[in-house]
């Protein structure tokens, strides 16, 4: 008998250190739990403190000075010569050898022209004639030409260097001669008689090209 007693009241014992420790893990887990909870509440946001005022920049302008400009340079004005300068003569021979009268010779084959200027004066105008006597050799009987009395002068505008007289001098240029009476030369144009011939210049691309000019315009 006394052994149940003491059976149950251990078995009492037991069963209240079970509660006992049930209660306290109870309490722990709750614990627990809320403190879970307060760590997972959500955060509160921090608020931002916005400036009342926003601080005004003063800025201070700076002015350059600018340069005012100089007065602009007058032009030297370009004195205009008084006096033209005199042109320099060109020096003229004097003295022409003589006519070499072989060339009359009728051995020659080669017709020529010779044009003798009174006093041996250089034909150098374009608008005056000079006096001379014209000679043509090495022809036929009927074609020549001796002594006869006539003008000559330059003629032409560009081919005649428009009156260069160093030019006229020292290149070929055209002259035309002026017979006091109708004369036939070499019997061109059929023989007829004028008192106007044109010598043109002996370039040999010019005489062709005044060849053919001349040739159609017998044509029409």
């Amino acid at each position: 008998m006394q052994k149940s007693v003491k059976m149950k009241n251990r078995c009492v014992k037991v069963v209240m250190i079970l509660l006992l420790l049930s209660g306290l893990l109870s309490g722990l887990t709750a614990c627990a739990g809320s403190k879970a909870l307060l760590d997972f509440t959500e955060p509160t946001a921090t608020p931002v403190l916005h400036p009342t005022e926003v601080p005004t920049v003063t800025v201070t302008p700076t002015l350059i000075p600018i340069p005012s400009p100089t007065e602009a340079p007058t032009a030297t004005p370009t004195p205009v010569p008084t006096e033209l300068p005199t042109a320099t003569p060109i020096p003229f021979p004097t003295e022409l050898p003589p006519l070499d009268m072989s060339l009359f010779s009728s051995s020659k084959e080669i017709p020529f022209i010779s044009i003798m200027t009174e006093g041996e004066e250089p034909i150098i105008s374009r608008e005056y004639y000079l006096n001379c006597e014209v000679t043509v050799g090495n022809v036929e009987e009927a074609y020549e030409l001796r002594d006869v009395q006539a003008g000559v002068r330059v003629r032409g505008n560009s081919s005649a260097y428009y009156g260069d007289v160093e030019q006229i001098l020292t290149k070929q240029v055209p002259y035309r001669i002026k017979f006091a009476k109708k004369q036939s030369m070499l019997g061109l144009n059929d023989g007829a008689k004028c008192k106007s011939w044109v010598l043109l210049r002996g370039d040999a691309k010019e005489l062709v090209r005044d060849e053919i000019a001349f040739r159609l315009g017998t044509l029409f």
